[in-house]
């Protein structure tokens, strides 16, 4: 598929986006994926054959999260996210990409080991989380070892204590504004603002909307 002519890409995107929902089973998805794929990327993109015929669909809502195994294959289509990764230089891009952007096929191919993932598999539970004082925090832990997550959502004049976390974090506001408190000192804070979180160091977060979100990840 990766390496596949562009006039058989075409080819096999027309023929894709012909077929009936019912022969498709629950995959009938790709149907409707087809014209959208071909509108952000062009009817002769190798990695619109890839991600239609050997990869998970998923939609999310704000707030949900995943976690991508090292030999993942993904790819975002729409949308805001946040991404957090470990540090690595060994990101492989082949599709969804100008050509001069992609890696060599045969090294993608060799970082793969074809190990099958169903699409509940990268789905991550919120837990409570054990640094929340008033438990408007919560956590999301991957299986891995690299970091963790914390959520705090707060309504209009609500607030939460953040116990120290033994490692560094960066925080970031997705949405809303309100105040944060570290070390006696007191910032505005905002959709778009980052900050970071150095070992030891308590927080407060006071909220002043109803739809305050800051996400904070960290490594202990």
């Amino acid at each position: 598929m990766l390496t596949a002519s562009e006039a058989t890409v075409t080819s096999v995107m027309r023929e894709l986006g012909d077929m009936s929902k019912d022969s498709l089973g629950n995959q009938s998805h790709i149907v409707d994926l087809v014209p959208r794929l071909i509108d952000q990327y062009g009817a002769a993109d190798n990695g619109s054959l890839v991600a239609l015929c050997l990869m998970n669909y998923l939609t999310f809502k704000p707030g949900e999260a995943i976690w991508i195994p090292a030999d993942g294959i993904h790819a975002y289509l729409y949308g805001d996210i946040v991404e957090c990764m470990a540090r690595s230089d060994n990101v492989l891009n082949t599709g969804f990409c100008p050509p001069g952007d992609r890696n060599s096929v045969d090294t993608f191919v060799r970082a793969l080991t074809f190990q099958q993932h169903n699409a509940e598999k990268p789905l991550l539970d919120r837990t409570d989380s054990e640094f929340s004082t008033s438990g408007k925090t919560t956590s999301f832990k991957p299986p891995l070892s690299e970091f963790n997550m914390l959520v705090t959502e707060l309504k209009s004049d609500e607030s939460d204590t953040v116990k120290p976390v033994a490692g560094p974090s960066v925080a970031f506001m997705t949405s809303g504004q309100g105040k944060m408190k570290a070390d006696g000192k007191e910032y505005d804070i905002q959709a778009g603002y980052i900050y970071f979180i150095g070992q030891g160091v308590e927080v407060t977060y006071d909220s002043s909307s109803s739809d305050f979100a800051l996400y904070r990840a960290y490594a202990e």
